[in-house]
């Protein structure tokens, strides 16, 4: 911090990533560090996650779930992409995954036969195309 050139550069709001490694020698135990600042595109996930799940029941057979979430795209300093949408799959007792096709709603309404577990899994895509988990 104490040359104006690197200070200037660690300040600014015009980068987005940033690496820093460290070398030790093996023989004088000298360290040697070296620092990477860098402007690039966005190549962070999208991120999801799945908030609450109601249920009303409709008869002996059928429920009315739905499922709510949220997400977004990592936010970055500077070139941040922007959530695009989601894409939304269930399975019924362990089975098959079943696609719903994306999505840029925070919520899917179902009528599901009573008796059986379901999963819901979602991933959240962002506007250059990096996928969440």
């Amino acid at each position: 911090m104490n040359s104006s050139g690197h200070r200037a550069i660690v300040l600014s709001t015009g980068y987005n990533y940033a690496a820093f490694g460290v070398a030790i020698s093996p023989t004088t135990g000298k360290r040697y560090w070296a620092g990477v600042i860098l402007k690039g595109p966005d190549r962070t996930a999208a991120w999801s996650k799945v908030g609450t799940v109601s249920k009303t029941i409709l008869d002996q057979t059928y429920a009315r779930v739905t499922v709510r979430w949220s997400g977004g795209d990592t936010r970055l300093q500077v070139l941040t992409a922007g959530l695009r949408y989601f894409q939304a799959q269930k399975r019924r007792d362990g089975g098959t995954w079943l696609d719903y096709g994306t999505t840029t709603n925070t919520s899917l309404t179902r009528k599901w036969s009573r008796g059986h577990r379901y999963d819901v899994r979602l991933r959240a895509r962002d506007k250059v195309g990096n996928w969440g988990a």
